[in-house]
Order: structure tokens, then C-alpha cells, then sequence
């Protein structure tokens, strides 16, 4: 489960950005999803997760818009990832995949 959170931090929604996603609301959700979870995600450690994921992303031109300026490594504690990034314009959000009951309790999504 991937979660993107605002720019103060814990329990914001997820949300998609319209510069890359399609009009149509149900596959904005699953490339906002596909994307989060590909920013929270490194390639250069071979962590299968990981290269499931950022394999799963089909535009990877859309990963150059932003800036990853820290990155957490999984740990079993936390049972997440987690990044914090930069837009172009400059905003600045965290990216996080990991365990689903932890992704739940960081959403505002959660029912």
C-alpha cells in the first residue's frame, strides 16, 4: 500500500498530480498510486519489492519531475519507506510504501 502525505507531514490524503495522470478519475488513482510507490522505491539495492514497483510504472519520464531529497530504507520497525520529495514547483511531500496496516494509519483515507 503507498501513501503520499502533504507538506506537514502525517495524515493528509492521497492525492494524484494532474500534470502526468489521465483524466479519467480510476486510472488517476492507480498511477498516483504506481508513481507514490515508485518514489518511495531504489533500484540500486535489488530489493525485489522495489523493482516490482518501479517496474510497474510505465511512463518512468514521470520520475524526473521530481527530486528525492531523503530517503529512509525499510526497516522492520517502521515496516515502511519512505521519502521525502520535491516537485517542480517546489512543494515538498513524503512518498511511503510498506506494510498495509501501517499505510492504513497514516491516511486520512482509512475507513
Amino acid at each position: 500500500m503507498v501513501v503520499q502525505t502533504g507538506s506537514q507531514f502525517p495524515r493528509f490524503p492521497i492525492h494524484s498530480h494532474k500534470d502526468w495522470a489521465s483524466t479519467n478519475k480510476t486510472d488517476n488513482t492507480r498511477i498516483s498510486a504506481i508513481l507514490n510507490g515508485a518514489l518511495a522505491s531504489r533500484a540500486d539495492n535489488n530489493d525485489t519489492i522495489n523493482l516490482a514497483v518501479l517496474g510497474g510504472l510505465k511512463d518512468k519520464e514521470a520520475l524526473k519531475a521530481f527530486e528525492v531529497v531523503h530517503f529512509m530504507l525499510f526497516d522492520p520497525a517502521h515496516k515502511r519507506t519512505e521519502a521525502t520529495v520535491k516537485d517542480k514547483d517546489g512543494k515538498t511531500f513524503k512518498a511511503t510504501k510498506g506494510a498495509p496496516q501501517v499505510m492504513l494509519a497514516l491516511s486520512t483515507n482509512a475507513v
